[in-house]
């Protein structure tokens, strides 16, 4: 299916001129391209979402407070962490923007798995940053110093529904109205020109606030987790406008198959505005998947194998992350004979959850067995529905909370077998040498060549799933593949890009 997906994204690109699409010199596809793609893709998992169009009647007033909530809660841990608030008027060598998803609880401090290893290796070079983060998720305490600037963001998202909405006029772009045709037609996608006009003009709004920070911070490069969100596309619109390189971290699963990583085989000659400059990626795999595409735009997209910066602290200086509660719970997990680790993998109100087939097999297992439930960064809000269904299945054998707030690295170092429906664990569980069984098809598609043979197995089934688990547990020859970390070098590399 996610083959399907990606074909159909490059069958536009191959019929309209999407490079051609400009809307005051900055480049729409992107924009579109992510949208689209992305509504596919739930279409094609889910099929219908009614629980989704259940909801929407209330949406609007469930936004307005989650916004009066959202700024109560920045006043009060601003204040709660204000040691660690930094100022966004002095000069950086490097501004940051995070995502908040990415914290984990490290030693009772919140530490963002992606920008904290970068922050505190420029430290080391006796390079300054400025780290940001967006959205209403406030970890205090903070393990470095940054800014909450979701009240600036929600300012500028009240002031575009305030002002006029700027006209575009969508016939000048040609092919434009045939693509929402086919889209309608092939899709059920109803891509709205009103609102892509709202948020064309809100994504200036923010690049034009980024400006700001900018001009008074002088940075000489920038770094994003998660580019392909409305601030991160503008973060690297303004970091282009003002002459710096911007770098997207890899967080996640790339690959040809990433409606933001693979196959843009329609970019214009000095690339797109709203992608980075620079995609740092984790290994050659991911690295590849762009130099199939950027070979004529290589001066403005390109890749830089950088590792995966979580990996690299954790096995570099394993002493930050353990603590006494830690040892008493690995400790606790070890004494059982085997211990499988389920990875969740988001998307809960699409009803990506834990099938009956797979429920049997938890209730069915034998008693030595050991289930270790993970929520995705994006389904914390869910624990307590995860938590009462899998209590249920098998209460004396299953294990959510640790299992969700433990760094991941430690847990991979303990458990024998791990299981998702397309996590980008799987690509972290193979680097600790621990085998990935796939319960879904897009899992198996997204990995199949990413995995060394040995560590990956799809299972679709009751039966499989059993054969699979038990398979993998009587083949002692697991691959352990070697990992080295490289991070030290690449802020020394990256560094030496932008100065």
């Amino acid at each position: 299916m996610v083959i399907k997906d990606t074909q159909f994204i490059n069958e536009i690109e191959d019929k309209y001129p999407v490079d051609e699409w400009l809307v005051d010199d900055i480049h729409i596809w992107p924009l579109i391209r992510i949208q689209v793609a992305t509504n596919i893709i739930l279409k094609s998992t889910q099929g219908n979402v009614p629980q989704q169009q259940n909801q929407q009647k209330t949406r609007l007033l469930s936004k307005l407070s989650s916004v009066v909530t959202g700024h109560l809660n920045y006043c009060k841990n601003y204040f709660k962490d204000y040691s660690k608030n930094a100022s966004p008027n002095e000069h950086v060598n490097a501004i940051l923007l995070g995502d908040q998803v990415s914290r984990v609880l490290v030693n009772s401090r919140w530490y963002d798995r992606f920008c904290d290893p970068i922050i505190d290796k420029l430290k080391v070079a006796e390079f300054t940053s400025l780290h940001m983060e967006p959205l209403h998720q406030y970890h205090t305490p903070r393990y470095n110093p940054g800014i909450f600037i979701q009240p600036h963001l929600d300012w500028l998202r009240i002031k575009n529904l305030l002002q006029a909405r700027t006209g575009i006029d969508y016939d000048q772009l040609h092919g434009f109205k045939e693509l929402l045709t086919c889209l309608e037609k092939t899709w059920g996608i109803t891509l709205n020109e009103v609102l892509l006009s709202r948020t064309i003009q809100y994504l200036k709004l923010i690049a034009g606030w980024f400006d700001k920070i900018i001009e008074r911070t002088q940075p000489s490069i920038g770094f994003v987790v998660c580019y392909y969100g409305i601030e991160g596309m503008a973060f690297n619109l303004s970091c282009r406008r003002n002459g710096i390189p911007s770098v997207d971290i890899q967080h996640g699963v790339q690959g040809d198959f990433h409606r933001a990583y693979g196959q843009w085989n329609r970019v214009p000659p000095n690339g797109y505005e709203l992608l980075p400059s620079i995609f740092w990626v984790w290994s050659e795999t991911e690295a590849r998947a762009i130099e199939k595409w950027n070979q004529k735009v290589s001066h403005f997209h390109q890749p830089f194998i950088g590792g995966n910066p979580w990996l690299d602290i954790s096995k570099e200086q394993p002493e930050v992350f353990y603590g006494g509660e830690i040892h008493e719970y690995i400790k606790s997990i070890k004494q059982a004979k085997v211990k499988i680790l389920f990875c969740l993998s988001g998307l809960v109100d699409y009803g990506v959850t834990i099938p009956d087939w797979i429920k049997k097999v938890i209730m069915n297992s034998p008693p030595e067995w050991f289930w270790l439930f993970r929520l995705h960064p994006c389904e914390l809000s869910e624990r307590e529905r995860i938590r009462a269904l899998i209590t249920q299945l098998n209460p004396a054998q299953v294990e959510l909370d640790m299992a969700t707030d433990l760094p991941l690295p430690i847990l991979l170092q303990n458990v024998d077998i791990h299981i998702t429906h397309w996590s980008t664990t799987t690509i972290e569980a193979a680097i600790f040498g621990i085998p990935t069984i796939t319960v879904d098809q897009m899992g198996y598609d997204l990995f199949k060549n990413q995995i060394p043979e040995g560590l990956l197995t799809l299972a679709i089934d009751e039966r499989s799933l059993s054969e699979a688990i038990n398979s993998l547990l009587n083949n002692e020859s697991q691959i352990i593949k070697g990992y080295e970390p490289r991070l030290n070098r690449a802020i020394t590399e990256i560094m030496g890009l932008a100065l």
